[in-house]
């Protein structure tokens, strides 16, 4: 009884040692997209298309000058996400400032009375990348 007690306690002792580098791991994972989505919320006025992705790697916020930028990829085709913004930009309360329009990329830039937004479209391989810098005026 003891020697097989002896067998099992080194297994059970390494199999929670990994356990506890995927539990943290999977925590930083949770962390990172609590504060994607406390940082989204912060810009619920902002339109995001429904089959885009967030690139979570490409987020931020700058608490003293209170400007948040995120990222999204997205299988829509340019000129879609150019409708998409103008449209639901417009129905969210912000008012197109300046297009700009190059092979390179589309970047579109909104005003509220309180704040600005400009949206950056640019193509990667098979998708699009957008680009949102929300900031106060």
């Amino acid at each position: 009884m003891i020697i097989k007690f002896l067998l099992i306690l080194p297994l059970v002792i390494l199999s929670s040692c990994g356990g506890a580098k995927k539990i943290k791991k999977t925590n930083e994972v949770i962390s990172r997209n609590a504060i994607w989505r406390q940082y989204e919320a912060k810009c619920a006025d902002v339109a995001i298309p429904l089959d885009s992705k967030p690139l979570i790697e490409n987020f931020g916020m700058d608490k003293e000058e209170e400007q948040t930028n995120f990222a999204y990829a997205c299988s829509l085709e340019k000129m879609e996400l150019l409708d998409f913004y103008i449209k639901e930009m417009e129905r969210l309360g912000w008012s197109l400032i300046k297009k700009f329009d190059s092979d390179l990329e589309a970047l579109l830039n909104f005003e509220k009375p309180s704040k600005v937004c400009s949206v950056s479209l640019r193509d990667r391989d098979k998708c699009r990348e957008i680009f949102i810098f929300v900031a106060p005026k």
